[in-house]
């Protein structure tokens, strides 16, 4: 009989983890986990971005609409929420990181956007990346205009500074406002 309730004990604990886990969205989870590992095997020719914060969000959005494939990469669990309610493809983890860059394709990547807030972060990305793809094209952001060098010696292609940007066109607007 002890024998009989141990098996039957068994059983009912093994139908109740079984239970909560489908109700708790563990099964589609896991489904969309190997669904999006296999869109990341099948990548080529695509661009990855690093960081979606807000300039990472807005090239996200033109690679979009120009139907350009990419895969966005970034540690912030919220910027990730948002990536996913946007329906992209995307990794979580530190672009830093040489296994990352492997895990979202870098090797058969078109291009690298580094996107950071942070110019540290895109140094290393554009290095580690660098490093791993010799041919890759790789657009940075900078932050500060000291940093612009920096990223060039990482091996970036183009430098972006939005700020300088900015101004200049702002100063460009208001000395020219029909232009």
């Amino acid at each position: 009989t002890c024998l009989i309730l141990a098996g039957a004990a068994t059983g009912i604990y093994v139908l109740g983890s079984l239970t909560e886990f489908l109700v708790e969205g563990g099964l589609h989870g896991s489904w969309q986990l190997r669904r999006r590992d296999r869109q990341l095997q099948q990548l080529k020719d695509h661009y990855v971005i690093s960081g979606f914060g807000r300039v990472g969000q807005r090239v996200a959005t033109q690679l979009e609409s120009a139907g350009v494939a990419f895969v966005v990469v970034d540690t912030n669990p919220e910027t990730i929420a948002a990536a996913e309610e946007r329906g992209l493809l995307y990794y979580q983890g530190d672009a830093t990181r040489t296994a990352v860059l492997e895990e979202v394709g870098i090797r058969h990547a078109r291009g690298l956007l580094a996107c950071a807030d942070s110019d540290v972060s895109n140094v290393y990305v554009t290095l580690a990346a660098r490093a791993i793809n010799s041919g890759l094209y790789i657009v940075a952001r900078a932050a500060r205009p000291d940093a612009e060098q920096n990223l060039y010696n990482a091996g970036a292609s183009r430098v972006v500074s939005p700020y300088t940007m900015a101004g200049s066109r702002m100063a460009h607007l208001a000395v020219q406002p029909l232009a």
